[in-house]
């Protein structure tokens, strides 16, 4: 039997499952990823601001109260996630559910105050 005269495999209901979805995960992790880079940059900013002040205050008591710039003391806020899709009980969506559920705890820690 010639493999090339063979019908090509189906695909199995599992492989289906997995890219159900696909999109929105897709959507979900950039939105994630936007939100990790302002956090990112306002945490950039605020340590250019904290050695700036560290190094006036290096220079002298004078130097430092002229030049340096007043502290950023506003803390960064949260980034507001949608919640992740309810787990289907699929094997195959597994891990993008996990991967949602780890981005939501890192992303909002004060939605999420206690391990419970």
């Amino acid at each position: 039997m010639n493999p090339a005269d063979s019908a090509p495999p189906k695909t199995e209901p599992l492989t289906q499952n997995m890219w159900l979805g696909h999109e929105q995960q897709l959507t979900f992790l950039a939105e994630a990823m936007q939100a990790m880079s302002v956090r990112h940059e306002c945490s950039m900013e605020s340590l250019r601001d904290h050695l700036s002040s560290l190094s006036a205050a290096a220079q002298g008591p004078a130097a430092a109260s002229a030049s340096s710039p007043p502290l950023r003391t506003s803390p960064v806020s949260d980034a507001h996630l949608p919640p992740p899709e309810r787990y289907s009980g699929a094997p195959g969506s597994c891990r993008p559910f996990l991967i949602q559920c780890s981005l939501a705890f890192e992303l909002q820690p004060s939605a999420f105050p206690t391990e419970k």
